[in-house]
């Protein structure tokens, strides 16, 4: 593949570069909001459809492992999140 053709494909498709910024931003709006920050993504997320919920509750999920976020309030703002959404 010539230079030109490597570099035309390179711009044209900048999807990896953006799902890579929208899961930072996801991460770190979950660490700053807690349990607010899961209701907030998860109204977006209906709102706007490229924010993927399974992203924002396997973080959530994480977070649980880890201890910093208990699972039943991590499922209610989940829940109301997602109903506000709709």
């Amino acid at each position: 593949m010539s230079k030109a053709a490597r570099h035309s494909r390179r711009t044209h498709f900048p999807a990896p570069r953006v799902k890579r910024a929208m899961g930072e931003w996801i991460i770190d709006l979950i660490a700053r909001g807690g349990y607010w920050g899961i209701a907030l993504l998860m109204a977006v997320e209906n709102i706007f459809p490229p924010i993927p919920s399974e992203l924002i509750m396997g973080v959530g999920g994480l977070a649980v492992a880890r201890g910093t976020m208990e699972f039943w309030p991590l499922l209610a703002a989940g829940t109301i999140g997602s109903t506000l959404g709709n």
